[in-house]
């Protein structure tokens, strides 16, 4: 039996062992596929490709001119590297990545509400000029309304001359003088 102060000791009776794993495998990714991978020269290549120049001197001259300036900059203290320019490098990344890879989706879905509005908007000009036509021709019918009543009038202005002036109650059928 182990006493007190020895039990909060450890000892190696009292650790489990574990076997030791060792492997000879190793584990490499296949992304890209071998097949897509670029040798060192076409990656080369298109480095140099995407420089501004025409010749490979003068994008040589570029290279190391930029090589040149960041030395400088770096030893006369004018470039400092600490976690502000870290920092900003960092943000300046993440932005150009919205910028290019949001900017694409964002059009694409600016555009889709642009259409689908202006789909409503054409929807609502039409059918108000549906409805405005549809009241034209409902008040074509009655183009000789003015003319009706005209005559209306002048039946009903003969008829009250004709009569005396003797008026009818038409409640109560009673003969007024």
């Amino acid at each position: 039996m182990i006493s007190g102060a020895a039990r909060l000791r450890p000892t190696a009776a009292l650790i489990p062992r574990v076997p030791a794993v060792t492997s000879q495998v190793r584990h490499e990714t296949n992304y890209p596929p071998p097949e897509v991978q670029q040798t060192p020269e076409t990656k080369a290549k298109s480095i140099l490709d995407a420089l501004p120049g025409q010749s490979l001197a003068s994008k040589t001259a570029i290279l190391s001119a930029t090589a040149a300036l960041g030395i400088t900059g770096i030893s006369s203290e004018l470039l400092v590297i600490n976690e502000e320019a870290l920092l900003a490098f960092s943000l300046l990344s993440i932005y150009t990545a919205i910028f290019r890879f949001g900017g694409p989706m964002y059009s694409e879905w600016a555009a889709g509400q642009t259409a689908k509005f202006t789909e409503i908007f054409q929807n609502a000009k039409n059918d108000h000029v549906s409805a405005v036509k549809e009241r034209i021709t409902s008040v074509e019918a009655m183009q000789g309304v003015v003319e009706t009543t005209k005559d209306l009038f002048e039946v009903s202005k003969v008829q009250s001359s004709s009569r005396k002036s003797s008026h009818v109650c038409y409640v109560c059928s009673i003969t007024l003088n």
